[in-house]
């Protein structure tokens, strides 16, 4: 079930997030996500990932972001900004 602010389509093929929302993810499939928006003066996005274990995240490493783009195994991995 997807977290506070999300509108879940069916099949996870388009899913929109607002400001603070979270989503959980599959873990048996390969999922690409994508950040689009329309770029305002003095506003950035910022995508993360937290990766759970028994519902938990066992510790810094378990917490993928801009500043630590992959996970200890390399299966998450954060592709940074494109323009």
């Amino acid at each position: 079930p997807g977290g506070r602010g999300a509108r879940r389509a069916r099949n996870l093929a388009a899913v929109q997030l607002t400001k603070g929302a979270n989503l959980a993810l599959p873990a048996t499939r390969t999922v690409s996500v994508t950040c689009a928006w329309t770029p305002r003066p003095g506003y950035e996005a910022d995508l993360s990932t937290l990766l759970l274990v028994d519902g938990r995240v066992r510790g810094d490493a378990d917490f993928v972001f801009y500043n630590q783009p992959a996970s200890a195994d390399r299966r998450v991995l954060h592709a940074g900004r494109r323009a």
